[in-house]
C-alpha cells in the first residue's frame, strides 16, 4: 500500500499544478493517498512494512517517510549521477 500510496501523492500533486489528464491507475492512485492523507503517518505505522521497520527498531524511518513536502531539494540525473536542484 505504500508504494501507492506515494504514487498517489506524486500524481495528485502533478494534476493538481495542472499536469493531466492522469490514467485510470493513476486516479486511483491519487485517491488512495486521499484516502489517507490526512492521517498519513499512522497509516504508514499501521501497514505491514511499517510494523515491521517499527518491531526492528527503526521507528524513525517510518516517521521520515510520511513527510510530504518536507524538502526544497529534488535530485537530477546528469550523464551517470545525480546533482542536487533546489525548487522553487
Amino acid at each position: 500500500m505504500k508504494d501507492l500510496w506515494g504514487a498517489g501523492a506524486f500524481v495528485g500533486a502533478l494534476a493538481g499544478h495542472g499536469f493531466g489528464p492522469l490514467s485510470p491507475e493513476a486516479e486511483v492512485a491519487a485517491a488512495a493517498y486521499q484516502r489517507v492523507a490526512g492521517r498519513l503517518p499512522q497509516a504508514l505505522q499501521d501497514c505491514a512494512s511499517g510494523r515491521e521497520l517499527i518491531g526492528y527498531g527503526y521507528p524513525q524511518d517510518v516517521a521520515i517517510a510520511a513527510e510530504v513536502a518536507g524538502s526544497r531539494v529534488v535530485p537530477v540525473l546528469e550523464g551517470v549521477s545525480f546533482r542536487p536542484q533546489r525548487l522553487a
